[in-house]
């Protein structure tokens, strides 16, 4: 039986996995001296994710 702590749980830890992966990705460019716009996609996938984890962690079910 699949407790429904796990789909919340799985959502927030993909958003931290995002943001960790866009902080490295632009550590990397800023030492490398270059930029890159779409290493903003990272910290808005991220905050999605982590926001959607947190919304249905709290979301009650009937």
């Amino acid at each position: 039986m699949i407790r429904r702590e796990w789909p919340s749980r799985n959502l927030y830890h993909s958003g931290i996995a995002a943001l960790t992966a866009g902080a490295l990705v632009r550590g990397i460019l800023d030492i490398y001296g270059t930029a890159n716009g779409l290493t903003r996609l990272y910290w808005y996938a991220g905050v999605s994710f982590v926001a959607a984890g947190i919304v249905r962690y709290f979301w009650k079910f009937h």
